[in-house]
């Protein structure tokens, strides 16, 4: 080999190895400058844990949200108080009419319907003709006192005259007395009829009217309406014959409606008249709070039950009867020293948990309970009185840590 083909042999090999060791330095410069810029973007944090900040493995963020969206979640919330809890046993019952304010109608006397003025659904006043009937009874029955007026008032002179032709010595006392008797038959014969038309139901304005001759029509019949309400029922066609057996209308105050609850023997002896009840409907979201005004003294052989009842006040009309309830009544109280609603309550990881509000947002409070009237419940720690909590809705907050714990963030 020559000389001069053993020094290009050396310079390829020395540039080989230059090579060799200047990538290897650009590597290593390449790889620790990815990882310092790593580093830097991790604020110098270490597996994400800054080295002069604790480790803090159970710490709950508090959940941000804008007003808006609170208000479209609907979230509401209350403050922690003390008070009463109530010890309540569940009744079921259904809503009738209230009795005292409720009315069949029927005629007084028989006659064929010439005019029908209101109908199922309407509302009527204590005294509306709700319809009339044409009478052949009624127009005798106002005849004859007519005649009986008359006869008293003939008999009235007659005594008059012949009380005083007796007194003078014209006449014998025997036409006094016999004038005297007369007069009393018609004058109870006068009573009789005019009784006669107050049971038919003519007012004593009516009757004035018979009196004075201002009243032409002897046969029509008015129904009215006894009460102020509502016709619930209707059974009056135009033509027909109405008998004094006829339930022509029926008509109810719905202002307040009655909740009959039914009590079996375990339940008898813890309530009594006076007690708060708190009623829930079965098929809409109705609720309302009224006292229990009357218990049964006795229970029916065939259920073996006895029966309580409510009133409560319906001016919205949401109670209607026929419809079937669930009642609350306290039986018992008892006072506690902090209580919010049952409603707040949710379960996270197996822990009682209430949404406090702080200025930075909805904050997840483990807590202790105690006692609860199901509305309510005892708070024995973890919040203080005045503590502002979710009351309603709460889920959403839930549902929002739960997203913000599996790393989505509550995206707010």
């Amino acid at each position: 080999m020559t000389k001069w083909g053993i020094k290009s042999r050396l310079f390829l090999f020395f540039v080989i190895v230059i090579s060799f060791i200047s990538g290897i330095s650009i590597s290593s410069i390449f790889i620790n400058s990815r990882a310092r810029e790593e580093h830097e973007q991790h604020g110098g944090m270490d597996g994400g844990h800054r080295e002069d900040e604790p480790e803090n493995e159970h710490a709950e963020e508090a959940v941000v949200l804008s007003l808006g969206e609170i208000q479209e979640f609907g979230i509401t919330t209350g403050r922690v108080k003390k008070g009463t809890l109530l010890q309540t046993i569940e009744l079921s019952g259904e809503v009738s009419y209230n009795e005292n304010r409720f009315a069949h109608i029927v005629p007084r006397i028989g006659g064929v319907v010439s005019s029908v003025n209101f109908y199922l659904g309407d509302s009527v006043k204590e005294g509306d003709v709700l319809a009339i009937i044409e009478s052949r009874e009624l127009a005798d029955s106002k005849a004859t006192y007519l005649a009986s007026l008359e006869r008293t008032r003939i008999a009235k002179v007659r005594f008059e005259r012949e009380k005083s032709l007796w007194e003078k010595k014209i006449s014998p006392e025997q036409d006094y007395l016999d004038a005297m008797q007369l007069y009393e038959e018609v004058q109870i014969q006068l009573f009789t009829t005019k009784q006669k038309l107050h049971a038919l139901g003519i007012s004593k304005e009516g009757i004035v009217s018979i009196e004075d001759r201002d009243e032409q029509d002897f046969t029509s019949y008015q129904i009215k309406s006894p009460l102020d309400g509502t016709i619930v029922e209707k059974h009056i066609v135009l033509g027909e014959r109405a008998q004094t057996d006829t339930n022509l209308y029926t008509v109810a105050d719905l202002n307040n409606v009655w909740v009959d609850l039914t009590l079996y023997p375990k339940d008898i002896l813890h309530v009594a008249k006076g007690q708060r009840a708190f009623v829930k409907s079965n098929s809409s979201d109705a609720q309302a709070e009224g006292h229990v005004e009357y218990v049964s003294p006795y229970f029916e052989e065939s259920t073996r039950s006895a029966a309580a009842r409510v009133v409560l006040d319906n001016k919205d009309g949401r109670w209607r009867p026929g419809m079937f309830v669930t009642a609350d009544i306290a039986i018992a109280a008892f006072e506690v020293a902090k209580k919010i609603r049952l409603s707040a309550l949710q379960v996270i990881d197996g822990r009682n948990v209430v949404f406090v509000r702080h200025e930075d947002g909805f904050e997840p409070i483990s807590i202790s309970t105690g006692r609860s009237d199901g509305e309510f419940i005892e708070v024995i720690q973890g919040l203080e009185v005045g503590d502002e909590y979710v009351t309603d809705n709460s889920f959403v907050l839930k549902a929002e840590q739960n997203k913000s714990s599996f790393g989505g963030g509550h995206g707010h």
